[in-house]
């Protein structure tokens, strides 16, 4: 094969594998549901990731504490490292409770999902369901379980603060 033939295997094989960790969408519009793997957060916020460089901040009140993606461990989802939100919060307030608790949300662009008709009912998102939902290590995307049938308007692209609330 080839070095362009290679090239266009890598970049095709690689968007398929990145394809079962994001978002499917029916082509109507912006709100339609997320599917993505499924998976289960550990609740442990502890880790020993490599260290990426990526840093998220968790506000609780008027304490904010920056979590470093790469401090945490990992699991693959589709081709990339992926942490589980609930982890991300045990990592910046070890003794909250994450049933106890519901998170909102907010890229660095200010994106926020609660400005989103669809989401408004949705944000913020219970702590029964924050386990069901990971952040790409490397880029920050916030992606959710497919059980949860979320519209497209909670997913978060490049996450930069996730605010916790009794």
């Amino acid at each position: 094969m080839n070095a362009r033939g290679m090239a266009l295997f890598l970049v095709v094989g690689g968007l398929t594998a990145f394809a079962a960790c994001s978002k499917e969408t029916n082509g109507t519009d912006d709100d339609d549901v997320t599917t993505t793997t499924t998976g289960t957060g550990t609740g442990t916020g502890t880790g020993t990731g490599t260290g990426s460089g990526m840093t998220i901040d968790v506000t609780q009140g008027s304490s904010t504490q920056t979590v470093e993606l790469g401090s945490l461990t990992p699991f693959t989802c589709g081709a990339v490292d992926c942490v589980y939100v609930d982890d991300i919060i045990l990592s910046a307030f070890p003794a909250v409770t994450i049933t106890s608790e519901s998170a909102d949300f907010v890229a660095s662009d200010g994106y926020n999902p609660s400005s989103s008709g669809n989401c408004s009912s949705l944000v913020p998102v219970a702590g029964s369901n924050l386990d069901k939902g990971w952040v790409t290590v490397l880029t920050r995307d916030l992606l959710w379980d497919a059980s949860l049938s979320y519209p497209n308007c909670l997913k978060v692209t490049d996450l930069a603060e996730i605010i916790i609330a009794p």
